[in-house]
């Protein structure tokens, strides 16, 4: 998608979190929330459950802003990981 759309920023939270929410800020301006009700259902509409949808700065800019930190946490995680590998390659 980025490289369709460059100015999009796409994370994902892990797998590991089993997350049924998806969230997307737009530019700290917008904001959509969607709650997946049934994965296992072959129909999007009837698997999704609530959405909301907001164009108030204010709660828009608050969500992003509470996702920020741990974005950047993962950020250096992956990069002190790949540091980690080529170490381990260099020693071999």
């Amino acid at each position: 998608m980025k490289s369709v759309v460059p100015q999009v920023d796409v994370r994902i939270a892990g797998k590991s979190l089993q997350t049924r929410i998806t969230i997307l800020v737009v530019d700290k301006t917008e904001l959509m929330i969607w709650e997946l009700k049934d994965d296992s259902l072959k129909d999007s509409y009837e698997a999704e459950g609530v959405a909301a949808y907001s164009n108030n700065k204010s709660i828009a800019s608050s969500y992003a802003s509470i996702f920020e930190n741990p974005w950047k946490q993962t950020e250096l995680y992956q990069k002190l990981e790949e540091a980690d590998k080529i170490k381990d390659d260099l020693s071999m």
